[in-house]
């Protein structure tokens, strides 16, 4: 299955009520990855989402409303990393580094 990984942004603009166009965008990009069940997202995305509306909007969001987004979100494929996974993609990136001629 493909996985559709969101960011932090994506789901704060589906959330915030002045952010026009970008809010429209991002609704219905969430609302066809829980459609098609292809969402993917991480752990850190969760808490920057919640501190990000909880902070961040103006009106911000209450927290138990912003808690049970998280709920909601954290029924999709949450992908939790590793410490190997931070040396790997660190190794990756040098690599394509080397290569493209970016060091």
């Amino acid at each position: 299955m493909n996985v559709e990984f969101i960011g932090t942004n994506i789901l704060i603009y589906a959330h915030d009520k002045s952010a026009g166009e970008k809010r429209d965008k991002a609704r219905a990009l969430v609302r066809r990855l829980l459609d098609e069940e292809t969402g993917g997202l991480s752990v850190q995305v969760l808490l920057e989402f919640y501190y990000g509306v909880t902070r961040k909007l103006t009106p911000t969001m209450p927290h138990d409303t912003a808690a049970r987004i998280v709920e909601d979100f954290a029924t999709w494929n949450v992908y939790s990393p590793t410490p190997d996974d931070a040396v790997e993609s660190i190794r990756l990136a040098a690599r394509t580094s080397s290569i493209s001629g970016m060091q």
